[in-house]
């Protein structure tokens, strides 16, 4: 009987050790997969960390891009409502003066009228002053720019009695803007000689050199398509 109740409790005792060792087993178990999550975790995390730096790196100098184009962007608009200003504040008189509204009707490039171009011109021209730090006299160049080609005719009709138009109608405009208008020397200057060098007197003034080569640049623009200056333009439009 006794030698019996020993074989019981040597029985229940190796049960007892093969549950300790069977539990130790899975704890053994149970710690590889944690650290095999935690690896496959970090190894995640690695991967994702990889990629993203990746996806950044490509993205940056895109991102930067477009930074800078909207910089320049906001920037130009800020400039050309600055113009704009100016261009009110020196010439809205001229802006609203028959003759001035009689060019919305004539026709100068492309599509673009006397009235649109005239106004493209001066804000052009005054850009090139701040962009190269000029010292110019704003008024007269806005009230030159404004009336450069203030001929007051379709040049694409047949007018025997002018002649040559590229010839001849900065001399036309200077003497329609005289009449029509109260000029100073610098703004006389910017008329008559705005067309060099088909015209062979060289501009005298600072003023007249920035007109002479705004005038090209808006010409070839309007000529080829190219819009420029079109909000501030069109909001002038409107506006007159």
């Amino acid at each position: 009987m006794r030698d019996t109740e020993e074989m019981s409790i040597r029985e229940m005792a190796e049960r007892l050790k093969r549950k300790d060792a069977e539990e130790i087993r899975v704890r053994e178990m149970a710690g590889r997969l944690n650290r095999k999550d935690a690896e496959e975790m970090r190894i995640r995390e690695m991967a994702e960390s990889f990629f993203k730096e990746d996806l950044q790196a490509d993205a940056g100098p895109e991102e930067d891009r477009r930074n800078r184009e909207a910089v320049k962007k906001a920037q130009r608009e800020k400039n050309l409502q600055k113009m704009k200003k100016l261009l009110l504040l020196h010439g809205q008189d001229i802006l609203f003066a028959p003759g001035m509204q009689q060019e919305k009707s004539f026709i100068q490039h492309g599509k673009v009228s006397v009235f649109e171009h005239s106004v493209g011109v001066t804000l052009v021209s005054l850009m090139l002053a701040e962009k190269f730090k000029m010292k110019v006299d704003t008024r007269s160049l806005v009230r030159g720019s404004l009336l450069h080609d203030y001929f007051l005719y379709d040049w694409h009709d047949p007018h025997p009695e002018v002649g040559l138009h590229g010839f001849t109608h900065a001399k036309i405009a200077m003497e329609n803007a005289c009449r029509d208008f109260d000029l100073n020397e610098i703004e006389k200057d910017m008329i008559a000689r705005h067309m060099f060098p088909l015209n062979l007197k060289p501009p005298k003034y600072a003023e007249s050199r920035i007109l002479c080569l705004a005038d090209k640049i808006a010409a070839t623009c309007e000529t080829i398509r190219i819009p420029y200056c079109a909000e501030v333009i069109r909001e002038l439009l409107e506006a007159v």
